[in-house]
Formats: structure tokens, C-alpha cells, sequence
């Protein structure tokens, strides 16, 4: 589909049987159509068994208070006090992995389960003790989840509430596997809830002004503690936004690694560029890295911004018009189910020169990007994307 559309102008029109999906490759167009287009198609209803309605899957009036809200908890020095724990989880995912050096394995559940860890500790503030974090029970249920998903778009009959409720043993699983996911971040919902009204009852700053490591679950209660009571978040929406983090975060940053670490492998210039750079740097003992580090390391930034590119976590995004949108050769109507394709977008030879679909870091270092900002899709442009967008 993003091939065909990359050769087709950039919008193009697909029929699922009786439903009709317009495509979108075109960077100006991609651009409209999700600055103006906030509601998300009906198949986002797939994960609210997941993660609820308060954020991948919510309706706009609560997706935009809940991004006001979460917006706090991605500002740049809340960002920066993880880098220690980041330190400390890059040492025990490479310890793990130089025990099978030489060997020929998939590295996906390791680097997985490393994430899971990393997100837990950043979303939920679980506390770091230097033991695993992640049972095998929460991890196989998270993967229960995740395959459950995936089957619904395999099997399209099973995207029917009804066939998938009564008649798919896919339900019970995805259910077992919730109440184990649920849990965990339930207790820590309540655990944090009680710390924080603790200090507050004893008159304590619980607003933290300074302290270098706080969760995303400690700031968004931070941030909601002092409203009246009758707009407070219950603890049923503290959970599923927190599930949301915990998606989003290990979900699209374990494949991430894993492609880099398979684009730098397949390419040796590529991957001796980046151990010269980080050697330079850091020193051959490898010492953890700084903040002040980070713009010293341009070629490692270029070689994941390519990864990003070649390989979104999220291939396309989907909305409905609520409005008729006018792109720059064609009108969509209101009500029409629109396909932002990202990867088509990021491969799109348009933009990116008939090398688009080669693996070439050095675009990023050369000024041979494309001028316009949507061209690189991987966060999705327009308003609703990824808040965990970086400054690129």
C-alpha cells in the first residue's frame, strides 16, 4: 500500500470491503490532514482493552486534557534526571548480552524484558534494588496482550466485538493476562497516591522542586492532587494512563534497538564509525554517559535517526475527518477513514533522492534531509503526535 502510493502521487484510495481507507504518503498532505484531524478510526478501539481511553485511544476533549497534563512529565529536566538509570540498565542489558557472544540467538526477549524494566522504573517509579524487576509472568502477559492484538488484524472476523467476545478463545487469554498487568500497576498507583498525600497531609513541598528523578506517575499526580476533587483523576485513569506510558515506552523502543543494533551489524563502516566516536568520547573503559556527552556523538544521533526512519515503530496512523479537508490535488470528505503512512512517508524518494530506501547515516550529517518538517514521519506530524518526540 505505502509503495503504491509512494508511485501514485502520494494519496491514493483502498477498499476493505465495504470500508474505504484513504492513504496518505504526501508530506504537505500527511501534514493537513493530522493538523485538522484529531479523532482517531474505530481499529484504535482494539487496545482500550489495554490501556482504556485516556490517551492512544481517547476521544479529543480527553486526549488534550491528558496531554496537558503529561506534558509535564516530558520536559527537558525531568528527561535528563533518567540518565543514571539509563546508565545503569544499558550496563545490565550489555552484561547480559556479552554472555552469548559468539553465539547465534534473537536478542528480542532480552532487550525486551530490559525495557520493560527501564519503563516500570520511569512511568511507575518502581524502586531500583538491583534485582529484576519484571516477573516472567508480567512479561509473558504483556506479550499475551501484544499477540492478541495482533491476531485481530490478522483474523479481521475477530475485529467483530461479538465474534471475539463469544466465539474466539482470544478473549479469556487477553483477559488472564490483564489481571496480571493491571496489578501491578494498580499497586503502584496506590502506593504513589498514598506517598504523595502523605507528605501533603504533613505539609511537605510534595511539588519534589529539585529533586533530579521523578516518574511520570509521581508528576501526574502531582499535577492533579490540588484540583478540586470532582475533576481529580480517578485512580482507574492514573492506571490506564500509566499503562499508556508503559506501552508506548517498551513497545516501540525494544524494536528500535534491536533494528539498530541490526543496521550497525550489517554495516561494518557503519559500525566502526560509531565505536571510534563513542571511544573518543568515553574512553575505551566506557565510562557512563553525561548529558554533555550527547552532542559530542553526532554520527551514533545520525545512525538512530536512520534506524527511525528506515524502520517506525508505528508504520501508519489513522484518523476519521469530521470535516471535508482540502489537500494540495485532492478534496477527502468528512467522515472518510484517512492512512497517515509513515513508512511510506520516510522512504518517500520525493523527499529523500532515489537512495530513500538505502540505510545511509550520513544524510543526516550531509544536508541531504528534506526541507519539509513532516517528511520525517516516525513521531507523526500534526498536533496528536508522539509525546515522546525528541529535538530533532
Amino acid at each position: 500500500m505505502g509503495e503504491w502510493t509512494n508511485n501514485n502521487g502520494g494519496v491514493t484510495k483502498f477498499t476493505f470491503g465495504p470500508i474505504v481507507v484513504y492513504v496518505i504518503s504526501s508530506a504537505p498532505d500527511m501534514s493537513t490532514v493530522f493538523t485538522r484531524c484529531l479523532d482517531k478510526m474505530f481499529i484504535y478501539d482494539l487496545i482500550r482493552p489495554y490501556v482504556g481511553a485516556e490517551l492512544i485511544a481517547a476521544s479529543v476533549p480527553v486526549w488534550k486534557r491528558n496531554r496537558r497534563i503529561l506534558d509535564a512529565a516530558f520536559k527537558p529536566h525531568v528527561l535528563d534526571g533518567y540518565i543514571n538509570l539509563f546508565n545503569h540498565q544499558a550496563a545490565r542489558l550489555t552484561e547480559t548480552m556479552a554472555n552469548h557472544v559468539d553465539t547465534e540467538m534473537d536478542f528480542t526477549n532480552i532487550i525486551t524484558r530490559n525495557l520493560l524494566e527501564t519503563v516500570s522504573q520511569t512511568a511507575m517509579g518502581m524502586k531500583i534494588d538491583g534485582e529484576d524487576l519484571i516477573t516472567d509472568s508480567y512479561s509473558k502477559a504483556v506479550d499475551k496482550v501484544m499477540e492478541t492484538i495482533t491476531d485481530r488484524f490478522r483474523y479481521p472476523w475477530n475485529i467483530l466485538d461479538f465474534v471475539f467476545n463469544n466465539l474466539s478463545t482470544l478473549k479469556k487469554e487477553q483477559d488472564e493476562a490483564l489481571k496480571i498487568i493491571w496489578s501491578l500497576s494498580d499497586q503502584m498507583v496506590k502506593h504513589k497516591k498514598e506517598e504523595i498525600l502523605d507528605k501533603h497531609n504533613h505539609r511537605q513541598d510534595y511539588q519534589k522542586k529539585g529533586v533530579k528523578f521523578q516518574s511520570s506517575l509521581e508528576i501526574l499526580l502531582e499535577n492533579t492532587m490540588n484540583v478540586e476533587n470532582d475533576n481529580m483523576l480517578t485512580d482507574l485513569q492514573l492506571r490506564q494512563i500509566v499503562d499508556n506510558l508503559m506501552l508506548a515506552g517498551f513497545d516501540t523502543t525494544a524494536p528500535t534497538i534491536l533494528l539498530a543494533l541490526v543496521c550497525i551489524g550489517s554495516y561494518p563502516s557503519v559500525q566502526e564509525k560509531v565505536y571510534n566516536e563513542i571511544i573518543n568520547v568515553l574512553g575505551k573503559e566506557a565510562r557512563p554517559i553525561l548529558k554533555e556527552d550527547l552532542p559530542k556523538l553526532p554520527y551514533l544521533e545520525a545512525v538512530m535517526k536512520e534506524t527511525l526512519r528506515l524502520y517506525p515503530s508505528g508504520t501508519v496512523v489513522a484518523r476519521t475527518t469530521t470535516t471535508e479537508v482540502q489537500l494540495e490535488n485532492f478534496t477527502i470528505p468528512a467522515g472518510c477513514h484517512v492512512m497517515g503512512h509513515i513508512w511510506a512517508l520516510n522512504r518517500n524518494k520525493e523527499y529523500w533522492g532515489p537512495d530513500a530506501d538505502e540505510f545511509r547515516p550520513e544524510r543526516w550529517l550531509d544536508d541531504a534531509v528534506p526541507t519539509h518538517p513532516a517528511a520525517f514521519a516516525t513521531f507523526s506530524p500534526g498536533r496528536r503526535n508522539c509525546i515522546g518526540e525528541p529535538s530533532l
